[in-house]
């Protein structure tokens, strides 16, 4: 549960380096899919608990965040990485996760009450 003494925006800037020091772990291949798939749960139940966050304007790194998270969640297995698709999809999102950057277009990421409204 959140600290009242951390803002949501500062708690999820930790939530986006925590994500994207796990990834780069998992591309070098220093983290498994489970681990990979721990801290995706983790990061959805800590927004489950959050009806501030949830009801806050999006934060900078946000729908990137949410991309990558998305993306990982649905790559991070083993018939996925044969195929090397999540090394190919993560690795173009990790700049823009640790930038803080907007995604190109066509790129998008969203809230998982947002998700079903596109």
């Amino acid at each position: 549960m959140a600290t009242p003494f951390v803002s949501n925006e500062a708690r999820l800037q930790g939530q986006i380096d925590e994500l994207a020091d796990h990834l780069e772990r998992y591309l070098a291949g220093e983290l498994s899919h489970v681990g990979l798939q721990e801290l995706i749960e983790r990061h959805f139940g800590a927004w489950e608990q959050d009806p501030v966050w949830q009801a806050a304007e999006y934060a900078a790194g946000e729908h990137t965040y949410w991309c990558a998270i998305w993306a990982a969640q649905h790559l991070a297995d083993e018939d996925h990485w044969r195929d090397g698709l999540p090394q190919k999809e993560l690795s173009f999102l990790l700049p823009f996760l640790r930038d803080r950057h907007a995604l190109p277009k066509g790129w998008d990421g969203r809230r998982p009450s947002d998700a079903t409204a596109i």
